[in-house]
């Protein structure tokens, strides 16, 4: 993997192998946090970055990159960027382009059975049940922070009135406008399913998209902890931790100028990481 720190400015994304990294996230269903080891894997990795200079071959270890300059769209680096993977949780990013463009930060969304029975045993999740209501702001801020992927599922049913099944359709025609040709979103949270796929360089597009455009990626990406308040239906406040550890001091994987970024792990996809950095020096 190359290292963040010999470009001057940017933001990166990476589908990571990682010996010993370590997600953190909180777990609601146990009211601790737990740490997860993850194992060596496949990774993309995908820098977009802004003045940026490149004078020798970087060592990378993952089989799919893409190193681009967010503000042009120049590719500083590339090796199999249009190799189809598995994208697991970084398809939230192009969940939270949608519900940004067709959305209102206050518009409510309500949680329905359908997206409490996607999530899975293992699947990342913060304990919303059916029937609740929360406003777009905190359910960007759980999708984004701590990967929820019933609150994901909640996005797609409720934003812009497009229904869960339009909302999917606006996920591949967004892409497609994007120039992200090589891609199929079959849902909004990135749990494996057979035709859901992506490219580096694809993510680097719907990245660059958000990045630029949406300042609310960056704010809410640069929150380390976020609490929704209590709901109609649940007296009790849910606090979550952003769960990229290159914003958090004390591990191998910080690193200063990380300005933006989104997890993910699924045991098809394994480790998908963006992360998006800038230096103005």
């Amino acid at each position: 993997m190359t290292d963040p720190r010999c470009f001057h400015r940017g933001f990166s994304v990476l589908f990571g192998s990682f010996r010993s990294y370590a997600e953190k996230k909180s777990d609601l269903r146990y009211g601790y946090e737990t740490e997860k080891k993850i194992p060596d894997c496949i990774v993309y990795v995908l820098f977009l970055c802004s003045g940026i200079q490149v004078h020798a071959e970087p060592a990378v270890a993952a089989p799919s990159v893409i190193l681009v300059e967010a503000s042009t769209g120049k590719i500083i680096y590339e090796k199999d960027a249009s190799q189809r993977r598995s994208p697991a949780s970084i398809t939230k990013i192009l969940t939270a382009l949608v519900a940004l463009e067709n959305g209102n930060l206050d518009d409510k969304i309500t949680i329905t059975q359908n997206s409490v029975d996607c999530v899975a045993e293992g699947d990342a999740y913060i304990g919303m049940i059916a029937g609740e209501e929360i406003s777009l702001n905190d359910a960007l801020h759980a999708l984004l922070m701590a990967s929820a992927n019933e609150v994901a599922y909640a996005i797609a049913e409720n934003v812009g009135g497009l229904g869960y099944d339009g909302f999917i359709a606006k996920m591949n025609e967004r892409a497609k406008e994007l120039g992200a040709v090589n891609s199929d979103f079959e849902n909004p949270n990135g749990l494996n399913a057979q035709n859901h796929y992506t490219t580096a360089r694809d993510m680097a597009l719907i990245t660059q998209e958000l990045l630029e455009n949406h300042e609310e990626f960056k704010t809410i990406a640069q929150t380390q902890q976020y609490t929704i308040g209590a709901t109609n239906l649940v007296n009790q406040a849910r606090t979550f931790q952003q769960s990229d550890l290159m914003f958090y001091e004390g591990n191998d994987y910080y690193y200063p100028k990380t300005i933006a970024g989104k997890t993910g792990y699924t045991d098809e996809a394994l480790n998908p990481l963006v992360s998006c950095a800038a230096d103005d020096n």
